[in-house]
């Protein structure tokens, strides 16, 4: 019985955690990597192999200006960090009560 009612919660827990999800849609969207960057980090094949080019990740990056964060972007962070802290816990006590 308490299994029963261990899997039931863990269920209904990780259905309201993937529900903070924003909306989207399911189909991807597929763009022409030379359309949009002239010099793509990362390119997929015809067959979808991805190849990635750390090279050009590094001189896109040195490229970039850096800033201070406004608050907004500070606040999402923080967020950030409360989710990934209860993503955790979760995984723990799931992982307890399994056991």
């Amino acid at each position: 019985m308490m299994e029963k009612l261990g899997i039931s919660l863990l269920f209904a827990i990780a259905m309201s955690l993937t529900a903070c999800g924003g909306g989207g849609s399911s189909t991807p969207v597929v763009t022409s990597p030379a359309a949009t960057d002239p010099d793509p980090v990362v390119t997929v094949d015809a067959d979808g192999n991805t190849s990635f080019d750390p090279t050009t990740l590094a001189a896109q990056l040195d490229a970039m200006a850096l800033g201070e964060l406004n608050q907004e972007e500070t606040d999402g962070l923080l967020l950030m960090r409360e989710e990934e802290k209860l993503a955790r816990e979760f995984i723990w006590l799931c992982m307890t009560f399994m056991d």
